[in-house]
């Protein structure tokens, strides 16, 4: 036993003196000994010991049990308990004062031998029993003192060991009585703290099962942690450590265990929550479990009992035929296999889940579905979003794992996740929508429940706008092809409700926290919504809920003769019984009569009404209730004007119903208007009687809501009242605006601007001046409404903005001439007050100002140029504020006036405000888009082009827009795949060019550069050198695929083919310079060399004049970078086909020697693309009859026509033949927006964001003209129909996406790629538990394992090299000569953190004789690595465990003065002729010699 070891070995001779001094001490020491003992213990017990007499009386106690031990009669001397301590916790825990741990580890000692000399079983029971008294108060104090208390329960339990060894008595049956002690004790440890003590349980837990009988102690241990313990981290550590001791424990003291394991689901539950955490520690823990439990129960036969086994128990089983053992290998490697992040090493291991999923299906009892839903869950939530796309997929045709509620609620979260709608190159849709279509298709039809159940999972989620898109997009198809199987209910359509609050509806609306939706993605979605519904079957007696999840919708859905609105009224007929209509028009209004509060509000009720009626539901049939009922509540108006204390509440809600009701329809007249006609006058009239009213008892709020009302009445004045009557309440509120104040003057001045704008009214000059001179008067009156300061701040800010709107008609109404205000002081004032809210509209003052020629001095410029920089730096403070691009666009509209042009000196104002401009359009690219509206207006051949740097600003429109995020690319996609699948249905809700904003901007340059070239040609060649200067600037920079830089070439060219027709001779020579330039210098990526080809062409066909150049630039190419002769080659073939017919001869006589010279050359690109021209050009020669050349090259043209014909000349060959670009690209009549910026793009495998649809540049209203041979679309469908070149694809296997895993067909497992998982990241658990390891084994053999000195090496490299192995190895510890070398940049790169899982302990040099001499002592064997003449081969080499390696230095070696220390020296052996090894690598091979000797064993 290792404590009695210990003891009898614990060095006592200074006791043993005694004997020589004292003669008695040697005829009886127990005497001397217990007087010495006693003494002891009341100096403890006084806390007057210090360490060394502390340290002392242990020697004590050990010389005293080591006499006993020798003794012939050891039971002589028990029964001395007044000797030991009576009191454990006043010696442990004394007040006011905390033992050291050193104190702590010798009175451990002290009192465990107190108790194994001094006391019987009796004694040590009562002395537990008194310390566990204190239990409570320790265990809820600290970790401190919850450690020591279970440091002392460890003691007793030694003791027990202690006495059961020495006294030779076995376990008695009083062993017993203590178990259950120990069980409270552990069961109080683990419920009353959340920081369990692990260290302490994992000490404990090995001395339980040493103590008493194993099958006393282990169920019942093991049963208290199962049942206990809630939290997964806790379970899954606490069953770790048990299985670490019990698992390897005698088969006969564990039945209890197994058969808890066979037939109950607790232990195998914990276990599939583990495997399905998203922590990764916990995944690990419970698949090192799962290993060690399946392993366990494999040792046992269970096939004679009579216990039924739990269907959670895996690879068990008594009646399957199947390989159970295989099985359970690949499950095994499938996990391990998902815990790593790169594709390559997960997909071959996901080739076994088929056979795992047949396997299921023969027999689900040794295998069941959770097991197979653990490995779908880790797929569906790994890193990787391919392998989480692949596992969909493969899910979409395992029904039967989606009748799992659970599963399914993780299976609805896990398709929240953009990535996984990226739609391929090569494809029109992601597959994702097909198959989840037909999943739900085929579970419906046997559990028509599901979708119910899907819906409300789908509910509860803040949905991604793209996710949510094809989610709704699914769910609509599901229901369009599952139409006569599907049946929801009132609580479905809540849910329905709930998902669009909480996704799909405007802020406004929205009762929960909002994710703030694309526009376009947000309403797409609600039509599918409203398309899904329209295919459900539902009986609604709750026409109240259908109401408010109706007006959920967000308007500019569900509006009055849109689509949805169709469907809707088509629908509701179906669903809905007349009679139910009517019944509930009456009973909402009479709730509304009686003034009861309905469940649902006024808004809800008229667009209900509308729906209704537009259904042909009510109103179409003259005895219909509904039509009373609405009359009834319009009826409770009549008189209120007269009678002095009618309900104003009631009467608004009446007035909110006629206001909802004109909005919902739209100014249509029809029955309910007609209805609504002879309450107009009389709503009015209240309207008017309660104004003030209103001002004095409304919140603003409500009040907001009452001035609404209002301008929805003057804004359907033809359905309710006469021209007339209308002109006379406007006139009798221009009459009452000298009289009014405080909130009813706001509310006056609102309705009045109101009535301006829709010309009902005209306000004289007197009235304006009014206003204006008073503006700075208005207050909040002390008698009206009691604000809040909050309420007030609205207020004012309302009547500021008012106030800017009144300036604004008084400037535009009067000229100037009239104007009579200190407008700058006041536009001035109100920036002060109000800020960015006023700017918009005092933009358009501005505006309006210097239109009207408002600046008559130099004063009156000065001071309006100030305005402006003020307006200009204020909004641009307040980027994030939802009115910033109103107030840029009406700013620009400014600074781009004419007139504004014309002022002097205004160009250092002006530039620095667009260079700003520029420069934030990177982030908003709306900026640019209202500059280039504002560019547009100027006039073609006005002076003022120079005066903004047009050129410059014109081109950075032209090149706007970085590479995009992936996220932003997937949504792009989705507006694509939008408008082109659906564009006929949502065109109506939806504009599309408010979409891919980069895109767009430059889509809009590029019309703006057409219709200015178009205009005045000239301005092309002008142009023209800026682009050369920007292609200059960017040459011979290198570039990958996609990246910035390529863009910016690649859209540098598209703009020289749109400018290309209209240059002028020198620009075009300039031009063609340029490109042979470029393609003679630069290797460009595919789109552009294509477009550097194109223009080639184009000019060499149109300015044949040119043609020596080329000629001469072809003789330069074979010279410098042979390489680029395939373009050259391409373009000679091009220009070839289009030149007329007598030129075509002689080009075609200059151009063969060249192609035929090239045919030969050793570039393998070089030969293979002019052999291929060769050939064309030879065949085209034939069909011209261009005899005498024919004749000249036959030989030529049958060698290169046979070359390709073999090997990979011929696959080459025919795939360049088959290319676009060879086979059906015409350079003249594809010369059109949709070639140059949609099909190049897109057949060079361009990202897809970089293609413009041609619709785009429609939508930005395009122009085809006579003066420019641009068109919008090709005159066919060639180029469109063509696909990517096969020579442009990569061919990656592990890229190639697919719908399923290939199941291998061999039983046993193959041999693929698999990572080691580490016994410390599995076992390691974290801080908390310090440097505790779960594996025991594992940790005894690294805690005696060997040490590697290696502090005469001073390069952080190899020390990080040599951390690196000694991890992976199992090295103890490392010692190096400075631990700054681990803070290293180099130390970090070698190591990879294994820095972090290693002791690593810093000894000098120089101290190095001392701790190598100090480590022999405690015998360890020393071990120098080192050529001498004495050296042992390392093949021959028995390495001790306790062995420390000492490594030389690079350079060195080993000092002389170390080598006499060595046992031994070792060598490595070596063939060759270099002196040594690098010490790293010389390290790394003498520890895995170690490790094979004593580590893998």
């Amino acid at each position: 036993m290792d404590l009695h070891k210990k003891y009898m070995q614990f060095f006592t001779n200074n006791i043993s003196i005694l004997e020589m001094i004292d003669t008695s001490f040697k005829d009886d020491p127990f005497v001397h000994l217990h007087r010495l003992v006693e003494s002891c213990n009341n100096e403890i017990i006084q806390n007057t010991l210090d360490m060394k007499k502390l340290q002392t009386f242990r020697t004590i106690l050990c010389y005293e049990y080591q006499l006993r031990s020798h003794s012939s009669n050891i039971c002589e001397y028990t029964n001395l308990e007044d000797f030991s301590f009576q009191n454990i916790e006043n010696i442990l825990f004394p007040q006011n004062q905390w033992r050291s741990m050193s104190e702590i580890l010798i009175l451990y000692d002290i009192l465990l031998l107190q108790m194994v000399l001094y006391c019987d079983m009796q004694s040590i029971k009562k002395k537990l029993e008194h310390f566990r008294k204190f239990r409570n108060f320790n265990l809820n104090n600290s970790n401190e003192t919850r450690e020591l208390y279970m440091k002392v329960l460890e003691c007793f339990l030694e003791t027990l060991q202690l006495q059961c060894y020495l006294f030779k008595n076995g376990k008695q049956k009083e062993y017993e009585e203590f178990i259950s002690l120990y069980i409270e004790d552990i069961k109080c440890l683990i419920t009353t703290k959340d920081d369990i003590q692990w260290r302490s349980l994992a000490s404990i837990i090995p001395k339980l099962n040493c103590t008493f009988e194993k099958k006393e102690v282990v169920f019942p241990i093991w049963n208290l942690f199962l049942n206990e313990l809630k939290d997964l981290k806790d379970l899954l550590v606490t069953i770790n450590i048990l299985a670490d001791h019990y698992f390897s424990l005698e088969k006969d003291s564990l039945c209890d265990l197994y058969y808890d394991l066979y037939c109950k689901d607790r232990f195998w539950w914990i276990i599939s929550q583990g495997l399905e955490s998203f922590v990764q520690q916990y995944r690990k823990w419970a698949l090192f479990l799962m290993k060690k439990a399946t392993d366990f129960m494999s040792e046992i036969n269970f096939e004679n009992s009579h216990v039924e086994k739990s269907t959670l128990t895996p690879f068990i089983c008594n009646t399957c035929s199947t390989n159970i053992k295989n099985n359970k290998e690949k499950f095994f490697l499938v996990l391990e296999a998902l815990e790593e992040k790169q594709k390559h090493l997960i997909l071959p291991a996901l080739t076994y889940l088929p056979g795992l999923i047949k396997s299921n299906e023969v027999c689900g009892n040794c295998f069941n579905i959770i097991w197979l839903g653990c490995i779908f869950k880790r797929i569906l939530q790994h890193e990787n979003n391919n392998i989480v796309k692949l596992g969909l997929l493969n899910i979409c045709n395992m029904d039967i794992i989606m009748y799992d509620e659970q599963f399914l609620g993780f299976f609805v979260n896990i398709l929240n996740n953009t990535f996984l709608y990226e739609i391929e190159s090569d494809k029109n849709e992601t597959e994702i929508i097909k198959e989840l279509t037909a999943l739900f298709s085929r579970i419906i039809r046997h559990k028509n429940k599901f979708i119910v159940k899907f819906l409300y999972h789908i509910s509860l989620i803040k949905w991604d706008p793209v996710a949510i898109f094809y989610v709704t997009h699914i769910l609509h198809n599901v229901f369009e092809e599952n139409q006569y199987y599907i049946e929801l209910e009132n609580n479905d359509l809540q849910a329905i409700q709930k998902l669009i609050s909480l996704n799909l509806n405007s802020p406004i609306f929205s009762h929960f926290p909002l994710i703030v939706h694309s526009p376009t993605l947000r309403i797409a979605a609600n039509i599918n919504i409203i398309k899904m519904i329209s295919y459900s079957s539902i009986s609604i007696n709750d026409l109240g809920l259908l109401a408010n999840v109706l007006s959920t919708f967000p308007s500019e859905v569900l509006r009055r003769g849109s689509n949805t609105w169709e469907i809707i009224i088509k629908w509701l007929p179906k669903v809905i019984a007349k009679c139910n209509a009517s019944n509930f028009i009456c009973h909402i209004s009479e709730k509304y009569l009686l003034k009861n509060q309905s469940e649902i509000d006024v808004k809800t009720f008229a667009l209900m009404i509308f729906l209704l009626y537009d259904a042909k539901l009510i109103f179409h049939f003259e005895s219909c209730p509904a039509i009373q009922a609405i009359k009834t509540c319009l009826d409770s108006l009549i008189g209120s004007d007269m009678r002095p204390y009618s309900n104003l509440y009631s009467n608004i809600k009446i007035l909110e119903l006629i206001s909802y009701l004109l909005e919902v329809n739209m100014g249509n007249r029809n029955n309910i208007t007609q209805m609504l006609f002879p309450y107009g006058d009389i709503a009015m009239r209240v309207v008017m009687k309660n104004l003030r009213k209103a001002t004095m008892t409304l919140c603003y709020e409500d009040l907001n809501k009452f001035l609404n009302i209002i301008i929805t009445f003057f804004n359907n004045r033809d359905l309710l009242f006469s021209k007339e009557a209308m002109c006379m309440y406007a006139e009798n509120l221009l009459v009452n605006i000298n009289n009014v104040k405080g909130t009813e003057y706001l509310s006056t001045l609102h309705i009045l601007l109101h009535c301006q704008n829709t010309n009902l009214a005209l306000h004289s000059k007197e009235m304006y001046k009014f206003c204006i001179i008073n503006m700075y008067k208005f207050q909040v009156l002390n008698n009206e409404y009691c604000y809040t300061e909050k309420e007030k701040g609205k207020i004012m800010s309302h009547y500021y903005f008012l106030m800017t709107k009144l300036m604004h008609n008084y400037f535009q109404q009067f000229s100037m001439e009239l104007w009579k205000i200190e407008w700058c002081d006041i536009i001035s004032n109100l920036l002060q007050l109000e800020g960015i809210k006023i700017i918009p509209t005092v933009a358009i003052i501005l505006k309006t100002i210097i239109e009207k020629n408002g600046l008559q001095c130099s004063n009156d410029i000065k001071s309006f140029t100030s305005t402006v920089q003020l307006c200009w730096r204020i909004t641009f403070l307040n980027k994030k504020d939802g009115i910033f691009l109103v107030a840029v666009k009406n700013l620009v509209a400014i600074i781009m006036n004419s007139k504004f042009l014309e002022l002097p000196n205004i160009v250092t104002i002006i530039n620095p405000f667009l260079t700003q401009l520029i420069q934030e359009s990177d982030n908003i690219p709306n900026l640019k888009r209202i500059l280039l509206i504002q560019m547009e207006s100027l006039d073609v051949n006005n002076i003022f082009y120079n005066k903004i740097n047009f050129d410059e600003l014109l081109l950075a429109c032209l090149l706007h827009g970085y590479a995009i995020r992936r996220d932003k690319k997937i949504e792009n996609q989705t507006y694509s795949y939008i408008e082109k699948n659906f564009q006929h249905f949502y065109k109506l809700h939806l504009s599309f060019t408010d979409n891919n904003n980069d895109a767009i901007v430059r889509a809009q340059a590029i019309v703006l550069l057409h219709k200015i070239i178009t205009k005045k040609p000239e301005y092309a060649s002008i142009f023209l050198h800026s682009v050369l200067a920007e292609l200059e600037k960017n040459k011979n920079k290198r570039y990958f695929k996609d990246s910035h830089l390529h863009r910016i070439k690649h859209r540098l060219i598209q703009i020289l083919l749109v400018l290309e027709p209209v240059l002028n001779t020198e620009s075009i020579s300039s031009l063609q310079e340029t490109l042979c330039n470029l393609i003679l210098l630069e290797s460009n990526q595919h789109s552009i060399r294509l477009m550097q080809e194109w223009l080639l062409i184009r000019i060499f066909v149109k300015y044949t004049n040119l043609h020596n150049k080329l000629w001469n630039f072809f003789e330069e190419s074979l010279l410098k970078r042979p390489g680029c002769t395939s373009s050259i080659a391409s373009v000679i073939y091009h220009v070839a086909l289009l030149l007329s017919e007598q030129t075509q001869c002689d080009f075609l006589r200059q151009a063969m020697p060249y192609i035929a010279c090239c045919c030969l050359g050793q570039n393998y690109n070089m030969r293979l693309y002019n052999q291929v021209i060769l050939v064309k050009l030879y065949e085209l020669l034939k069909c011209l009859n261009f005899d005498d050349i024919i004749l000249e090259y036959a030989g030529l043209y049958n060698a290169a026509f046979k070359s390709l014909q073999h090997g990979n000349l011929m696959k080459n060959s025919l795939k360049i033949q088959d290319d676009f670009y060879f086979s059906v690209f015409h350079p003249i009549d594809d010369y059109s927006l949709q070639t140059i910026y949609f099909e190049i793009p897109r057949l060079s495998t361009m990202d897809a964001d970089e293609w413009i649809a041609p619709y785009l540049f429609q939508d930005l209203n395009f122009t085809e003209t006579i003066d420019h041979p641009l068109r919008l679309k090709n005159l066919n469908k060639k180029l469109a129909e063509s696909k990517i070149s096969m020579h442009l694809i990569k061919s990656d296997p592990c890229n190639k996406e697919t719908s399923h895993f290939n199941e291998i067909d061999d039983d046993g497992l193959c041999n693929i790629q698999k990572k080691i998982t580490p016994v410390k990241s599995v076992t390691s658990i974290e801080n908390n538990i310090g440097m505790m390891s779960l594996q025991h084994s594992i940790s005894n053999i690294i805690d005696e394992s060997i040490i590697i000195v290696a502090s005469l090496i001073d390069r952080p490299a190899n020390l990080g090299g040599l951390a690196r192995t000694c991890e992976i190895l199992g090295v103890n510890e490392l010692i190096i000569g400075n631990l700054q070398y681990t803070k290293g940049k180099e130390f970090q790169n070698l190591s990879v953190s294994s820095d972090k899982w290693i002791n690593i302990t810093e000894v000098k040099p120089y101290q190095l004789c001392e701790y190598l001499l100090k480590k022999k002592d405690m015998g360890w064997d020393l071990v120098g690595v080192e050529q001498t003449a004495n050296s042992t081969n390392l093949l021959n080499m028995k390495f001790k465990k306790k062995t420390i390696l000492v490594l030389g230095n690079e350079k060195s070696g080993i000092p002389a003065n170390l080598i006499p220390l060595f046992d031994v020296c070792v060598e490595v052996p070596q063939v060759g002729i270099i002196r040594s090894l690098n010490v790293h690598v010389t390290g790394a091979i003498c520890i895995w010699q170690y490790a094979k000797q004593h580590i893998f064993v």
